[in-house]
């Protein structure tokens, strides 16, 4: 009979953010849900106000990764995962064509728990990526000693700052170029990551992945996947990373190298990011993708949180994703473009995460009339909403 008290306690407060938006009193919603003349053992009680306290306390915007326990043995509770949920929705129109769409860009559904004070895990799957079903991260992460992750399983590929954002803290409805069109790769293989902040604050990932597509994974693999990131952060006004990839999808080999920088202040953020693709035997000529953005938040005394105004510029040259088509040949995938973005963004404050994003794109082309119909001109209004 605890334990389904200790759930239903757990349900009622993870679904009171939706139905109730606005400040929830811990001890209130424990009580309430115990009958009349019951209780919950102190111990229980205790343990789920330190549980609920934490959740709203926790930074929404934030990535939610495995991370270790800060004790010896776990306690029941400790194997209650957490649950996130994030779900895109957008509007667009585009004056070039006249023509108008609504899409449902991400239906995400994460667990991430452990099962050992040292062994953590994360299963998210997106339902609808534009109509399509993803696993986007499935891995297991063990911690042997403190700042070292072991991770195995099915992840994005850890190269470039902004590819690794998830879609609840990405800044723009769209993503950039190179994110989508060069560095959003995700793969099965084992990366080991440490961070030495007690001496130097520096985190370094090494990963090693199958190098065909994604679905080969019953394939044996005779090219593999190769990646490497360091991340200086120096303060909490700047920091920068360094990354470099290595992938062969099809015989033919490419070379990412990518550094970013960015600093914070004032409530102010400026970000700039460049990667250079280099192909094997000069079979093409090198891809640069480049990226300068930034954003201001304006404090708001009721209902949001703060009204954000964001600015972006960024290019691409002619880019090939290193598969050959139905003519034997490596074809341009993606050709040279620049764009500027101009946005607003109301966030509602916690315990409910959401923004309200309302962009402008605007595209530049050498030659227009080659370009993909759906990288034209365009305003998007997008509501995100993430349940942490």
């Amino acid at each position: 009979m605890q334990q389904v008290k200790l759930l239903l306690c757990i349900f009622c407060f993870l679904t009171t953010p939706f139905i109730y938006p606005c400040e929830i009193d811990v001890d209130s919603v424990i009580t309430n849900v115990v009958a009349d003349g019951d209780s919950l053992k102190k111990q229980d009680k205790q343990r789920l106000s330190t549980y609920f306290q934490q959740y709203l306390d926790a930074d929404l915007s934030a990535e939610d990764e495995p991370h270790m326990l800060d004790k010896k043995k776990m306690e029941p509770i400790d194997y209650i995962p957490q649950v996130h949920a994030t779900i895109r929705t957008k509007y667009e129109y585009t004056p070039v064509f006249n023509a108008h769409r609504f899409q449902l860009r991400n239906a995400r559904v994460s667990l991430v728990g452990n099962v050992h004070p040292i062994v953590a895990y994360k299963a998210e799957v997106d339902l609808s990526d534009v109509t399509v079903f993803k696993v986007t991260d499935m891995f297991v992460d063990v911690m042997p000693v403190k700042g070292l992750d072991l991770i195995l399983g099915q992840m994005k590929i850890p190269i470039s700052t902004d590819n690794l954002r998830s879609p609840h803290v990405q800044y723009f409805a769209n993503r950039s170029f190179i994110v989508k069109q060069m560095s959003g790769i995700a793969s099965v293989g084992f990366v080991a990551s440490y961070s030495a902040k007690q001496w130097f604050p520096v985190t370094a990932w090494l990963g090693v992945f199958n190098g065909g597509s994604i679905k080969q994974q019953s394939e044996w693999q005779t090219h593999l996947s190769y990646s490497a990131r360091l991340l200086f952060e120096t303060s909490k006004y700047f920091n920068f990373d360094i990354n470099y990839l290595y992938c062969n999808p099809e015989n033919l080999g490419m070379h990412l190298v990518d550094v970013n920088l960015r600093t914070d202040f004032c409530r102010a953020h400026i970000e700039t990011e460049a990667m250079y693709k280099i192909y094997d035997n000069k079979a093409l000529k090198p891809t640069l993708g480049f990226l300068a953005q930034a954003f201001y938040d304006l404090k708001l005394p009721k209902v949001f949180e703060h009204l954000r105004f964001l600015i972006r510029y960024d290019m691409i040259t002619d880019d090939c994703d290193g598969f050959i088509n139905d003519e034997g040949v490596y074809p341009i995938n993606d050709i040279a473009r620049h764009r500027i973005t101009a946005g607003l963004t109301l966030r509602l404050p916690k315990p409910v995460f959401a923004e309200l994003r309302l962009n402008y794109e605007k595209y530049f082309y050498k030659d227009a009339t080659i370009a993909n119909p759906s990288d034209v001109d365009k305003f998007v209004i997008e509501i995100g909403r993430a349940h942490v």
